[in-house]
């Protein structure tokens, strides 16, 4: 039983360390080193004769020194280990991050991140808005995934890397609870798919906020050069690009006479995450469709559609 706790203690400080930079684990193992040294000094402690009236006095201070002694040799190799698997850690996450920032297709790459994979990365985005992270080891799906903290608030996030089924009000409803009952700030449910209508529904009163394929996408910094997102608009994704422009042939006569100026709008593609484009179906007797949806540019390779607006 000594043995395991003692393990933990060790593994839990390993931990600890490769979540501070390599610098500060530096100072720390050097600081450490030589205090510990300072009062278990370069030779294994002996305890001489006792005195019978100190002779516990004298065993405590011997157990202080032999700590000391055996600490020097295992408290500063930890932190130097530590550091230097952090700074790995750290170096091909943002690596990982990088990769998929500079992709042609990033909702491709989401989607195929592994369920760890896809908590780090998420992480990591946040990061690099300001946030401090802190990675659970629930598991998948295993409750809350990262506990983030900015300017004293605590704020919770679930990570669903979930490819086909939405995600539904269930799980907004659980995070809500969780954060109820700890008293954060706020929460995030994140997903590289989309969320179920009622989700969005209950998250709108709520200080959860959803972040789908879409958002995703926006934070991870991969937005073509010249496109802005747009904003929700009644708690459904809505990112619809700011650069609206005016179709070939100017305005068009639509419905028997009603002229309108047909918006050029991308959004990203639901399947491989690339713009998409207005196209046009049922057409009537003179030629002028009735039915505008956005389809994606790599059609027919890919078929994804959104309607619009959506």
């Amino acid at each position: 039983m000594a043995r395991r706790r003692r393990t933990s203690t060790l593994d839990d400080l390993l931990k600890i360390a490769m979540k501070i930079p390599l610098w500060a684990n530096l100072l720390i193992a050097g600081g450490s080193f030589v205090t510990l040294r300072y009062y278990g000094g370069s030779e294994l402690p002996t305890m001489g004769v006792v005195p019978i009236g100190h002779l516990a006095e004298a065993v405590g201070f011997y157990i202080l020194r032999l700590a000391a002694f055996i600490g020097q040799f295992v408290i500063p190799p930890i932190f130097l280990l530590g550091g230097i698997l952090g700074w790995i850690q750290r170096a091909i996450r943002a690596r990982k991050f990088r990769s998929i920032t500079r992709s042609s297709q990033p909702g491709v790459q989401i989607r195929n991140l592994t369920w760890d994979q896809f908590e780090r990365m998420v992480g990591e985005a946040l990061r690099r808005q300001g946030y401090s992270v802190n990675e659970t080891t629930k598991g998948a799906d295993g409750g809350i995934d990262l506990e983030l903290r900015r300017g004293g608030e605590l704020l919770l996030v679930q990570c669903k890397q979930w490819r086909a089924e939405k995600v539904s009000v269930q799980v907004v409803r659980e995070l809500y609870g969780v954060m109820s009952a700890r008293g954060a700030a706020g929460g995030f449910v994140v997903t590289s798919g989309v969320f179920t209508k009622d989700a969005w529904k209950f998250a709108k009163g709520t200080s959860v906020r959803l972040i789908d394929g879409n958002r995703l996408v926006e934070w991870f910094g991969a937005v073509p050069s010249g496109e802005k997102y747009s904003p929700s608009i009644n708690g459904t994704s809505a990112a619809v690009l700011a650069d609206v422009t005016a179709a070939p042939g100017g305005n068009q006569e639509l419905d028997g006479g009603q002229t309108m100026r047909m918006e050029k709008a991308k959004q990203l593609c639901p399947r491989c995450g690339s713009g998409m484009t207005p196209r046009f179906s049922q057409s009537n007797n003179q030629g002028i469709s009735n039915n505008v949806f956005l389809g994606c540019l790599n059609f027919p390779s890919c078929r994804g559609t959104r309607t619009l607006g959506e």
